[in-house]
């Protein structure tokens, strides 16, 4: 997913899209110079001492709050005037860029976006625009002369941080690390009091025992320069996440989570946030619901609820039951929504997700699985049999953090697969 948002865009006075070459024409234009967040690179090389030099860019500019490095700008001597200096646009430079990233940077920066920009009038050359992120692992190092060594930018150069520098900036890592997790607790705990366990669900014909929450927050703030979120951005957001939810899954299901639940939602204005549920829940957005929820934060962060257990009489006897294709395909719109959510806002970089099963306060009965049985029951729905999965009464919270590198589908398995492990099954259904 490209980054469309940038020191670059803010320089420029654009709006968030992606970049192209006559951006880079304006730059020489307005002869705008290097700063904090902003590098101009002549060329590219090859040897040992480039790669360390770029490591050292690289690492320079996480530990600076993220920033530009433009290859193929050149400085005039004297001015230090931008100058273009196309370079030639092949699959070496990029693998090189972001092996430096993940290889010889430590910890890696595993985040990066690259766009090449080809030059209309010199086909197969132009300039590379790298973006890095507001790194959360900061700091960085690299090496050298088997020194590991912590850059950062001041203005337009590069100096070494100090042994103090060093210290501060890994308690303010440790301090970020718990805010996030504190923050995504949070957004569990706001939707909390909207969920409806009285109410017959009409799609599961009797009311909610068990609601799968999940919240994803990202571990970076938003761009500088994004203001509030419109709806149609919620509405596009909707609309990519059915798409991406569809291309995740088997051509063999007919219809998405998303899909099935689309067709009667519009998006509301919460506080900083977009609500989306059911046509019959859209007057306020205070009120309970009983069916699936989603709330669209302005900073990317997004939570889902959705019910995925009832209580039900299964072979004579009164049991409550969690839907394990139930929990998959919900697990999976969370993601998706995640990730349509941050491309429509112009957003990348790493999210910290936690999930939790929910039930009514004073609910104690064990929660048995609902899956396919095995083959030769006809793989028809019902209770999953005791040497196959166990019945579980307290739930654990499952969490994790994910990157941009990792595609929607995977991430959404090993959540999924948090939940269903503890009913000592190990087996999905639909994330396969």
């Amino acid at each position: 997913m490209s980054a469309t948002w940038s020191r670059l865009q803010e320089v420029l006075g654009i709006s968030p899209r992606k970049l192209e070459y006559s951006d880079i024409v304006q730059i020489e234009k307005e002869r705008i110079p290097e700063d904090t967040n902003l590098e101009w690179k002549a060329e590219r090389g090859s040897g040992e001492g480039y790669k360390t030099e770029l490591a050292k860019d690289l690492a320079a500019m996480a530990n600076t709050g993220g920033g530009v490095i433009v290859f193929g700008i050149a400085e005039a001597p004297e001015t230090k005037y931008p100058i273009i200096n196309d370079i030639q646009l092949i699959e070496q430079a990029e693998h090189q860029i972001r092996s430096a990233a993940l290889s010889r940077v430590i910890p890696p920066i595993a985040n990066i976006d690259l766009e090449l920009l080809e030059n209309p009038e010199n086909v197969g050359y132009g300039v590379i625009v790298v973006t890095i992120p507001n790194s959360t692992d900061s700091p960085h190092f690299y090496e050298k002369n088997e020194v590991a060594i912590a850059p950062k930018r001041d203005g337009d150069r590069i100096v070494n941080l100090r042994a103090s520098d060093i210290e501060r900036a890994i308690r303010n890592k440790v301090a970020s690390e718990n805010a996030t997790e504190e923050s995504v607790n949070n957004l569990i705990r706001t939707i909390l009091p909207k969920l409806d366990y009285e109410t017959p669900n009409p799609m599961l014909g009797t009311p909610v025992a068990i609601w799968c929450v999940i919240a994803i927050r990202p571990t970076t703030p938003p761009p500088v320069g994004l203001g509030a979120s419109e709806m149609p951005e919620a509405e596009r957001a909707w609309k990519l996440a059915n798409e991406l939810e569809r291309n995740a899954l088997s051509t063999s299901r007919q219809l998405t989570f998303l899909g099935h639940w689309a067709y009667s939602y519009r998006p509301i204005r919460g506080f900083r946030k977009w609500v989306l549920r059911t046509a019959a829940f859209r007057e306020r957005v205070s009120v309970t619901t009983n069916a699936p929820r989603a709330e669209l934060y302005d900073n990317g962060s997004v939570v889902l609820a959705c019910p995925i257990g009832y209580t039900k009489i299964f072979d004579g006897q009164e049991r409550t039951v969690a839907h394990a294709g139930l929990i998959e395909t919900t697990v999976l719109a969370a993601v998706c929504l995640t990730e349509a959510w941050h491309t429509v806002r112009h957003t990348t970089g790493a999210a910290l997700i936690a999930a939790e099963f929910v039930k009514r306060e004073g609910f104690s009965n064990p929660t048995y699985l609902l899956g396919k049985l095995p083959w030769g029951w006809n793989e028809e729905q019902g209770i999953l049999p005791a040497d196959m999965a166990v019945p579980v009464t307290e739930f654990e919270a499952v969490s994790l953090t994910t990157d941009t590198t990792q595609e929607a589908k995977d991430i959404a398995a090993e959540l999924a697969l948090g939940f269903i492990n503890q009913f000592e099954y190990n087996s999905l259904e639909v994330l396969q």
